[in-house]
């Protein structure tokens, strides 16, 4: 099984020289199994990226895209997403919500105010709304929902194939609430923990009830989920790459990590293998 983040970053994208390694866009998660359909997490500026340099536009007509939320930053890559423009292409749209929003969302996307296309009707792809009540079963992999800690209703998945258990979570607070109860008890013994980690924890003292955690909030939760690896992801757009790095470095220095986890940075640079 393949992991790319293809971005990194929340809020707005941040290109530059000071994030080169870790990335600037939006955040977008692929992952998949060699030969199997790709599963993406989020659509943000860097499935634009993805389309231009990760798949082969004759061959790949089926895509599965997953959203915690319809927030700008995870869906501002879609109307830029080449496969939606090409016949003969499938692209399935996932989420807890109820289709009718999420129509109602990516309508917004395409009326004419943004680009010239009107309608999701002026898509050339198969554009199919997908409902998840409780899982949903993709190839061989099997997507459970949860909902996390966000002012906008949002949500984690938990995805069971390819002989790994994954738990993805975007736009989540870490307060030690109850939610966050349920959440660590849903993705206890996950093998890969990927979380939103966007600030400081001075940063996210001077920023709670946005619905994001801090990177220490999210290795409190890497450690009580026991997972095997943990990603720190969504970074905040004006942190350096530099920055993240000396940051966690004194972090770990004075709380090292428990024998078992290991803390590991999305970067648009690399792509991570698990077999």
């Amino acid at each position: 099984m393949n992991l790319k983040f293809w971005g990194t970053r929340s809020s707005v994208a941040s290109p530059g020289r000071n994030t080169l390694e870790l990335g600037g866009n939006t955040p977008c998660l692929v992952m998949q199994k060699e030969k199997s359909p790709p599963m993406i997490f989020n659509a943000g500026t860097g499935i634009i990226e993805y389309a231009i340099r990760g798949i082969n536009l004759k061959e790949d007509k089926e895509f599965h895209l997953f959203f915690s939320n319809f927030s700008w930053d995870l869906i501002q890559g879609f109307p830029f997403f080449i496969p939606i423009h090409i016949p003969g292409t499938d692209i399935h749209l996932y989420s807890p919500r109820p289709v009718s929003l999420m129509k109602e969302n990516f309508t917004r996307l395409f009326d004419g105010s943004y680009s010239p296309l009107r309608d999701l009707s002026y898509l050339n792809a198969n554009i199919h709304f997908h409902f998840i009540e409780e899982t949903i079963q993709v190839g061989e992999f099997e997507i459970e929902p949860k909902v996390v800690h966000h002012p906008y209703r949002s949500y984690a998945y938990k995805i069971t194939g390819g002989g790994k258990k994954t738990g993805i979570i975007y736009h989540h607070e870490n307060t030690g609430d109850m939610i966050n109860d349920h959440l660590v008890e849903f993705l206890t013994g996950v093998d890969i923990l990927i979380h939103d980690a966007k600030y400081s924890e001075s940063d996210y003292l001077a920023n709670q009830n946005h619905g994001h955690s801090s990177m220490e909030k999210a290795i409190q939760n890497g450690i009580a989920m026991k997972a095997k690896y943990l990603f720190l992801t969504s970074y905040h757009f004006y942190y350096t790459d530099d920055y993240i790095r000396l940051y966690l470095d004194r972090y770990l220095k004075k709380n090292p990590l428990p024998n078992g986890l290991k803390l590991l940075l999305s970067s648009e640079k690399k792509s991570f293998r698990f077999s």
